[in-house]
């Protein structure tokens, strides 16, 4: 990613929430049983908790997740100020972009169990800033929207967001195992 380009993507990654802007858009409202489907993660690490959107045509997938009030990350971060770790955040839009990777490869938004699962592993961020912290019990929607991919490494770039405002925003590089 050039520079210049990385600079217009993080310009906007602030500014404005990544929408779904194509007419055929789907509703897809996967749950987590059929996210596990998709990506290896596995609770307590899996932390996507629903999809709700996925467009195709612009590469973007919108998701959901409530942040517990008993996860055990709050008893040390920080136990008189509970703030959900950064690095958690970075890797839930991640979870997030590698499910959008998922329906890009087979070319649609229905799930196939018998299609392989995206193995990836971050290998970069290029970007990340945390705007607004998100809290215990906080409802997070995550979007994610394919900068570049090809069949070996992709970007993305990821928003959380809580009640309509962005609270934090990342470009990833992901480096796909098979």
């Amino acid at each position: 990613m050039e520079s210049i380009e990385r600079e217009r993507w993080i310009k906007s990654l602030k500014e404005s929430r990544i929408q779904i802007i194509s007419d055929d858009f789907e509703e897809s409202p996967y749950e987590r049983e059929q996210i596990e489907l998709l990506i290896p993660h596995r609770p307590p690490f899996a932390l996507v908790e629903r999809i709700t959107h996925i467009d195709l045509t612009h590469k973007v997938i919108v998701a959901e997740t409530r942040i517990p009030e008993d996860d055990p990350v709050f008893r040390g971060h920080f136990p008189e100020m509970p703030v959900y770790p950064g690095v958690l955040q970075v890797e839930m839009m991640g979870q997030a972009g590698l499910c959008l990777i998922y329906f890009l490869n087979h070319n649609s938004i229905r799930i196939d169990p018998e299609k392989p699962q995206v193995k990836g592993m971050f290998t970069r961020i290029h970007h990340s800033a945390f705007m607004r912290p998100v809290l215990p019990g906080d409802r997070v929607t995550i979007r994610a929207q394919v900068v570049e991919k090809d069949d070996f490494l992709g970007i993305l770039a990821v928003q959380l967001c809580k009640d309509g405002q962005i609270c934090a925003n990342s470009i990833l590089e992901a480096y796909f195992m098979d």
